[in-house]
């Protein structure tokens, strides 16, 4: 077992719990909006190049990478390898699965192109990549890899890492189209429009 897999259940663990606290929110949600509009066709195209690209880099390159582990003979380490991208292949494929599948929450134009938006960065902070870093640990101490392996898995996890980058910036440049999206307090006790941008933040204003 790679000296390094308390790190890949660590990181499924994250992922599915980000992704239950989703749908505890998205429930609570469903509640608040009373009208929403029950037979709006679900958004497409949401899985973007990047995305697709950073998941074939971190499952599909990793399993080639032990593959030629296994025919290098270092076996064990690569049986296990690949179990444990296998393990990371799962949860992305439920969290990303279930997000494509969920249930449009609008009530108008404005809140079905937010509830497009929000899919959108559920799916960008699956972060995939996030399962190639752990074999760089494996190539310190014992366990480890044979030497002739550290380029290709120093290299494996920088392009890993790099598509997933590129997969931050597409979400952090879409934007919501012109419209009316909420209210702000003018300190005064009223609420007016927010029409200072139409760029979509998290709750927590990041």
């Amino acid at each position: 077992m790679p000296p390094s897999f308390p790190l890949y259940f660590f990181f499924a663990a994250l992922q599915i719990g980000q992704w239950r606290a989703r749908q505890v929110r998205l429930r609570n949600l469903v509640a608040l909006v009373p009208d929403r509009v029950t037979e709006v066709t679900r958004p497409t195209g949401l899985v973007d190049g990047w995305f697709v690209a950073a998941v074939a880099g971190t499952f599909l390159g990793g399993a080639a990478l032990a593959l030629s582990m296994f025919v290098a003979g270092a076996r064990t380490y690569a049986w296990s390898w690949l179990g444990l991208l296998a393990l990371g292949a799962i949860c992305t494929g439920v969290v990303l699965c279930s997000t494509l599948r969920e249930p449009v929450i609008a009530e108008d134009d404005g809140s079905l192109a937010a509830d497009e938006l929000l899919r959108r960065q559920a799916i960008a902070t699956t972060i995939p990549a996030i399962y190639s870093v752990p074999a760089a640990f494996d190539l310190v101490g014992e366990g480890r890899p044979p030497h002739a392996f550290t380029g290709p898995i120093l290299g494996y996890v920088a392009l890993c890492l790099a598509l997933q980058t590129g997969v931050a910036i597409a979400q952090r440049h879409r934007k919501l189209p012109p419209g009316h999206y909420g209210t702000t307090d003018s300190g005064t006790g009223e609420t007016t429009p927010d029409t200072s941008d139409n760029v979509w933040r998290p709750a927590d204003g990041g």
